[in-house]
């Protein structure tokens, strides 16, 4: 968790799948933080928290929605990831 303005260490990916969605709404619960909003970046495959929380949830779904583990509540958008596209190269010479 971060506040605004602030930018913290990126710790390496670990895992794989199957991923336990409530621990993030239990530490709020627990530190007594009442976020105005939450974004929830996930590939979607793991286990939803039971309760919704008294707050909104977007979860942003690095899959595509039509094959994602819908949400039982807050709102779901598709986050389209692509590689950038690079420039092709420049013409050195002339016709």
């Amino acid at each position: 968790m971060f506040e605004r303005g602030e930018l913290g260490d990126l710790l390496p990916v670990l895992g794989g799948g199957g991923t336990a969605f409530t621990d993030p709404f239990l530490r709020l619960a627990r530190e007594d933080i009442n976020p105005v909003f939450v974004v929830y970046l996930t590939d979607t495959f793991g286990r939803y928290p039971d309760e919704e929380p008294p707050y909104p949830v977007l979860w942003a779904s690095t899959v595509p929605l039509r094959s994602a583990n819908l949400a039982p509540f807050g709102e779901m958008v598709e986050v389209i990831c692509q590689a950038p596209r690079m420039a092709p190269p420049p013409r050195l010479c002339c016709s």
